[in-house]
């Protein structure tokens, strides 16, 4: 997508309100690839084709607590069969092309930077295993 609130943001938003619905608070990951043109890449989990977004992306993500600390889950439906680690998914997108965490006036060519934002966040969920 060349501007924010494309396919991903509405799919985004109807999984964040089927949620919230279940009373599970969650927010999304943004991600900005502003010097990339199109070199954001993600696998699609049915088709296994890649997919290359102009500049922006965005996902679901759920705060976890557990008895041993607070941990976020992506939920990117297109992209993973399940819930993943931030971790994880970070490491996906690194495989092809850098990316950090979101800074102000970062527009070095190249690098791709992401941010987990929503007030739902805040609220204490805990999940025990």
């Amino acid at each position: 997508m060349k501007s924010p609130g494309g396919l991903c943001s509405r799919r985004r938003i109807y999984i964040q309100n089927v949620l919230r619905g279940m009373n599970i608070a969650s927010g999304k990951i943004f991600i900005n690839c502003p010097g990339n043109n199109g070199r954001l890449r993600f696998r699609d989990q049915v088709s296994g084709r890649y997919f290359s977004y102009s500049n922006f992306h965005d996902a679901n993500v759920v705060l976890v607590k557990t008895a041993s600390g607070s941990f976020y889950r992506v939920m990117d439906v297109q992209f993973q069969s399940k819930p993943v680690s931030l971790n994880t998914y970070l490491a996906q997108i690194e495989a092809f092309q850098r990316i950090q965490p979101a800074r102000r006036n970062a527009e070095k060519a190249g690098i791709c930077y992401w941010s987990i934002s929503s007030p739902s966040l805040t609220r204490d969920l805990t999940v025990s295993h």
